[in-house]
């Protein structure tokens, strides 16, 4: 599956080689006495510089992408930024934590997290991330509390009667 960028990409490159071929198409026809190895040297320039057009359009394009890119992060604010960082790090899947950013760039990180490494890597990506000037960690080590929730379900067919029990775990950390 190909990313919005190269998607994009692939879709200039395309438009500028279209834009090229058909300028090459509604060129003029040579003068007579011309011959065929000048006409198509012609539109072989004409090509060319079409391409040429579109690569530097689609150069300016990608530049104003990363700009806008740049841009919406900048604004995005700190915390949710670390939050984003914290929710979708593969180590921290178990762990339930609160942030809490203030204005002048302190971050402070509460919830249990499973063992020691998942703190320290908690505490780490909220450190290296933008905007953060220091991290206030009252993050507590614990086990994770389990809570299984037991549903049964009765569906009547053809006179009988089933019964489908479902379990579902749910593992929080303990505050």
């Amino acid at each position: 599956m190909m990313t919005k960028r190269q998607l994009g990409m692939t879709s200039a490159v395309l438009g500028a080689i279209l834009v090229g071929g058909t300028l090459a198409a509604q060129q003029p026809p040579p003068p007579p006495g011309s011959g065929t190895g000048e006409r198509v040297g012609a539109k072989v320039d004409s090509a060319v510089q079409s391409i040429k057009r579109g690569a530097r359009d689609l150069a300016e394009n990608i530049r104003e992408g990363f700009a806008r890119t740049k841009e919406s992060v900048h604004h995005m604010g700190v915390e949710s930024r670390v939050y984003g960082r914290l929710h979708w790090d593969k180590a921290l899947t178990n762990a339930e934590i609160e942030v809490n950013a203030k204005n002048d760039g302190i971050v402070i990180l509460r919830g249990a997290v499973p063992d020691l490494t998942a703190k320290a890597k908690a505490v780490a990506l909220t450190r290296d991330t933008v905007g953060v000037i220091s991290v206030e960690d009252l993050l507590t080590i614990g086990p994770v509390h389990e809570t299984t929730t037991t549903t049964t379900t009765e569906t009547i067919r053809d006179g009988k009667t089933i019964r489908q029990k479902t379990q579902q775990k749910t593992a929080t950390p303990r505050p």
